[in-house]
């Protein structure tokens, strides 16, 4: 099964290449910043 996520305002298509690595980065960001907040320091 393949899924897709088309973001309209944004202009993410993870169906293309570009789409699917703009999501990847967001995913990244995403972590960074509850580890931040949650005070996880390395």
């Amino acid at each position: 099964m393949k899924v897709t996520l088309l973001v309209i305002e944004q202009g993410i298509d993870t169906s293309t290449m570009e789409g699917w690595a703009m999501f990847g980065m967001l995913s990244v960001l995403d972590e960074l910043q509850r580890r931040t907040d949650r005070g996880e320091h390395q």
